[in-house]
């Protein structure tokens, strides 16, 4: 099987182009869903950060909330190292 580039780690999507079942070799039919949905991609979500595997709701404003948790982690953690 040719191996597309996707960073996609949802193997059984219909949409994920590695995946042997999905007609289109592209990310266009995943893309085009998640826009008329208003989601993030599960590529942008499973690669954001080592803690999020899964979510039940791919939205943009999910997306926001896990984006600003790991803004402030991620300070707190340098304030911390600098005292």
């Amino acid at each position: 099987m040719e191996k597309h580039f996707c960073t996609c780690l949802v193997m059984d999507c219909p949409n994920n182009p590695n995946n042997p079942e999905c007609k289109i070799k592209s990310c266009d039919a995943c893309m085009q869903k998640i826009i008329e949905m208003g989601e993030v991609p599960a590529c942008v979500w499973l690669n954001m950060k080592e803690g999020i595997k899964s979510t039940s709701q791919w939205s943009m404003v999910n997306f926001s909330k896990a984006v600003l948790e790991e803004v402030e982690q991620t300070t707190k953690a340098t304030k911390s190292t600098k005292k």
